[in-house]
């Protein structure tokens, strides 16, 4: 029985129970970080094969991404051993017989299971059997030279839509970011509606003529002393426009529109222009614009879909598929082919979800085809799965990947689908944070969120903590500086960081584990990370340019690519000048003279420089190690 810390049991105690033991109930658990969501699946997938439910080699466990299936994958593992080690009966042999073959379980990322599912039926999904998959940095090369071939071919062939966007102002590069965006997307059709007369501006341009005279009236007449605002520069900008093009046009009045709408992002001033030029934003620009690009619309759609679809034609002729491609085939895969579908049901049930919230439409598609219990209904919102066929955990309130097309819309939808045949389960107990920090959380976020779901947010759940009290879970710490400058700054703020958590550390009210530092941006976190080292705290850098900001890995990457090609002279020079070895020019200049080559296989000279032998000596026992 799970108990909480005063050896109560959890609130959620009974959602736990049902998770572990109610295996022929499809259920949909909804849980906060920190409440177990992935310990709950592992637990889920153990259940399932301890009690004989299933077998090994039909669970299939799905993740969305690659590190989180190799976790999955691992606590699984450890979780079955452990339960071989306890069981007895008729459960341990299962549990050893699963634990021998752990590979034939498919616990991975969607994208890999969709990958699994065409190579089994690549004539009936209309694939190549030998397709190969394309990563996401592979894709976006190959999609890049197929817009190439693509432009490159509108010019030989004297396309007449060239001219056609020349009359806009519109150029083909600027048209690059809608194709990948048609390309990313490929089961959404742009709708390319027909083309309307270009709108008249007449009132825009009587608005804007008359802005611009009152702007013109405040503007100073020469340039101040410490520049044009960029808010003035905008202005000045559309005078000129003004004054240079012919406005009746309608192209050339969009680019009065394009300078002024860049303008509302930079409208620092106060004053009456400020007023008058909010006024025109609203009841001007704004509307005007949009009528501008509604016009443009199927115009640029007809010059960018043919390229989208010309590189799906080149990805399919040349047995490519990128995600999109795994996902959308897969789909109609099991879609169109009732039998196929049927099939797959008998091989791959149960289906277990984590992270459920960050699931796109495609995705759920997919997920409801292979559990639902009409195997030839086409529409998977009217499907029901099977009973236990499909679990999912997730947190609606994490539903932040919109740009990824993970609407909070297609979770409800899906919530909808498994209540019809199953149950939707809440865990509230958190394990991660101390009972402070969810008071704090729970008071900051209930205002937030609203007491019931609603299609556009989920309902808030109050966080149980299980963790015993400890120091104040948040707090902040004011920097005070002598001077402007940004050094000062970054040199207190990370010492006065680094004293407090090493105060913490050192009076046994905190490990480090428990500390988090954001910052704004990447420039200095190099910079508060030598502060913890300085004192031994351990730390661990992560973002977009963690890996690049670290001064030692910048100083052990030249050596390994010594090693790594030891026939390229320019990292072997790297690693002698830098601060492992330390050698100067004159040595380096020596080393020459005397017959020494830029090669650690090289042999040394008379008289060797020590910092070079040293030098060689462990580049080729690295090589050899290698």
């Amino acid at each position: 029985m799970a108990k909480a810390k005063t050896g109560a049991e959890l609130p959620d105690a009974e959602a736990r129970r049902v998770i572990r033991e109610d295996l022929g109930t499809s259920l949909l658990v909804e849980a906060a970080a920190g409440t177990g969501k992935t310990t709950s699946l592992v637990d889920r997938m153990t259940a399932l094969i301890r009690t004989g439910a299933t077998t090994i080699d039909r669970i299939s466990a799905v993740t969305f991404t690659i590190k989180a299936a190799a976790e999955l994958s691992e606590r699984f593992q450890n979780c079955l051993e452990a339960a071989a080690r306890e069981a007895a009966g008729e459960e341990k042999p299962r549990l050893e017989a699963a634990l021998s073959r752990l590979d034939s379980a498919f616990v991975g990322t969607i994208h890999a299971f969709c990958a699994r599912l065409l190579r089994e039926r690549p004539v009936e999904a209309g694939v190549d059997p030998g397709f190969a998959e394309m990563d996401e940095p592979e894709n976006a090369a190959a999609r890049l030279e197929a817009w190439g071939r693509y432009t490159e071919r509108l010019f030989t062939d004297e396309n007449p839509i060239l001219p056609r966007l020349s009359l806009h102002n519109i150029r083909l590069e600027d048209l690059r970011q809608t194709y990948e965006t048609l390309s990313d997307n490929e089961d959404v059709a742009p709708a390319i509606g027909p083309e309307e007369p270009p709108p008249d501006f007449s009132a825009e341009r009587a608005a804007v003529a008359q802005f611009l005279a009152r702007a013109a009236a405040e503007l100073p007449a020469e340039m101040p002393p410490g520049g044009w605002s960029d808010f003035q520069e905008a202005i000045r900008r559309a005078q000129r426009l003004v004054s240079l093009r012919d406005t009746s046009d309608a192209p050339a009045f969009a680019q009065v529109l394009e300078a002024l709408d860049r303008a509302t992002k930079k409208a620092t001033e106060a004053g009456r222009v400020r007023l008058d030029f909010e006024t025109l934003c609203r009841e001007t620009i704004q509307p005007g614009l949009r009528r501008w690009r509604e016009y443009l619309h199927p115009i640029l759609m007809r010059a960018v879909a043919p390229a989208a679809a010309e590189y799906a034609a080149w990805r399919r002729r040349n047995g490519r598929l990128n995600f999109q491609d795994l996902l959308l085939l897969a789909r109609d895969l099991l879609r169109d082919h009732p039998r196929v579908r049927q099939a797959f049901q008998e091989r791959f049930l149960p289906i277990l979800v984590d992270e459920f919230q960050d699931t796109d439409p495609i995705q759920a598609e997919i997920l409801f085809f292979l559990t639902g219990a009409d195997t030839n209904e086409r529409d998977w919102k009217k499907l029901s799965p099977r009973p236990g066929s499909l679990f999912v955990v997730g947190d609606p309130k994490q539903s932040i990947y919109r740009f990824r097309r993970a609407y909070i819309q297609t979770y409800g939808a899906v919530r909808e689908c498994i209540e019809k045949s199953g149950r939707v389960l809440h865990l509230t107990s958190n394990f991660r944070s101390t009972g402070a920090l969810c008071r704090w959380v729970n008071g900051a976020f209930a205002k937030q969120f609203p007491a019931a779901a609603n299609p556009e947010q989920a309902a808030w759940v109050p966080l149980a903590a299980q963790r015993e009290e400890g120091a104040p879970a948040v707090f902040r710490l004011l920097t005070r500086t002598s001077g402007p400058a940004t050094a000062p700054v970054v040199e207190q703020d990370s010492q006065r960081i680094a004293r407090v958590i090493d105060a913490a550390i050192r009076i046994g009210a905190r490990r480090p584990s428990d500390f988090l530092v954001l910052f704004r941006t990447r420039k200095f976190m190099s910079e508060y990370a030598r502060a913890l080292e300085a004192r031994g705290i351990p730390y661990e850098l992560s973002g977009g340019g963690a890996f690049k900001d670290s001064e030692e890995l910048r100083t052990l990457l030249p050596l390994l690519a010594a090693i790594s090609d030891p026939d390229d002279p320019v990292p072997f020079a790297a690693v002698l000048r830098g601060s492992l070895f330390g050698v100067d020019d004159e040595a380096l200049y020596r080393h020459f003279r005397s017959g020494g080559r830029v090669s650690f296989r090289s042999a040394l000279p008379p008289d060797p420089d020590p910092r070079i032998a040293r030098a060689c000596e462990l580049l080729r026992e690295g090589e050899d190690l290698a």
